[in-house]
């Protein structure tokens, strides 16, 4: 989505707390064994491995691998205190737009009621002024 809004739209992603953590509650098809963070260091560094799985996305979809070396969608790191997490009731995930620091959209908590089509909609409307 991020690359359909290239040059019109600013996209971010929020690491948060590990949904799925090697010491906790993990599925069994989970690539990466990250534990649950207990300080901002483990938290940036597992961030670090989720930007690097968006950027090997990025390299295999045709549209995007130009801009694959740079970050076309940057990750962000919530802090300890999990601040995003709580203002956006954001576990395990949720699609939000902001426009100049305020709330237009906020879509169903995931995985159940996340829809990226719900999330582009919206985008649409806001772009086009309608």
């Amino acid at each position: 989505m991020a690359g359909d809004y290239e040059g019109r739209a600013n996209f971010a992603v929020v690491y948060l707390e590990e949904a799925h953590p090697a010491d906790g509650w993990m599925t069994s098809n989970v690539k990466h064994q990250i534990v649950q963070h207990t300080n901002m260091e483990q938290r940036i560094v597992a961030a670090a491995v989720m930007e690097t799985e968006l950027r090997n996305i990025f390299t295999t979809e045709p549209r995007l691998a130009e801009t694959a070396g740079e970050s076309l969608v940057p990750v962000l790191v919530d802090s300890m205190e999990n601040h995003a997490a709580s203002t956006f009731g954001a576990l395990p995930e949720r699609l939000a737009i902001l426009v100049d620091g305020e709330l237009k959209f906020l879509g169903g908590k995931g995985p159940e009621d996340y829809s990226v089509l719900a999330c582009r909609e919206a985008l649409d409307q806001i772009l086009c002024g309608s």
